[in-house]
C-alpha cells in the first residue's frame, strides 16, 4: 500500500515514517507542500495520506475537495497538531495514535 505523510515540521513526518516502517509499511512518499503533496496523489492513487491540517501551498481541507473532485477515494488522515489526537474522516471519528497504527497495520496486511 502506498502511504503520503505531508507536514510542515520534517522531525515529525521523519518519527512518523520510521514508526510507519516498524509497522511494515514499504511505500512512504513523504512531502512539506500541499501542492506536491495533492500532485503525487493524483499521480499515484495513493490508497492512505496522512497529512497536516494546515499544510503550507494548499491544505488538508484543499486537498479533500480535490482529491473528490478527481474521484479519488483515500483513506485521508488530517493532522491537527504533533500531540493531538488525530482526526480520521472515515463516518467522523475521532481516534487515538495507538488507533490510528492499528489501522494503519490491518491496511498493510491486506
Amino acid at each position: 500500500m502506498q502511504i503520503v505523510i505531508s507536514h510542515s515540521n520534517h522531525t515529525y513526518v521523519r518519527e512518523i515514517k520510521e514508526l510507519l516502517i516498524k509497522q511494515g509499511a514499504e511505500s512512504i512518499q513523504v512531502f512539506n507542500n500541499g501542492f506536491k503533496t495533492l500532485q503525487y496523489i493524483i499521480e499515484n492513487y495513493s490508497k492512505l495520506i496522512l497529512i497536516e491540517e494546515e499544510l503550507p501551498g494548499l491544505n488538508a481541507k484543499d486537498i479533500k475537495k480535490a482529491l473528490l473532485f478527481k474521484g479519488i477515494k483515500s483513506m485521508v488522515i488530517t493532522i491537527k497538531s504533533e500531540k493531538e489526537i488525530y482526526n480520521l474522516f472515515i463516518e467522523n471519528t475521532i481516534i487515538t495514535v495507538d488507533e490510528v497504527l492499528s489501522l494503519f497495520k490491518s491496511q498493510i496486511n491486506k
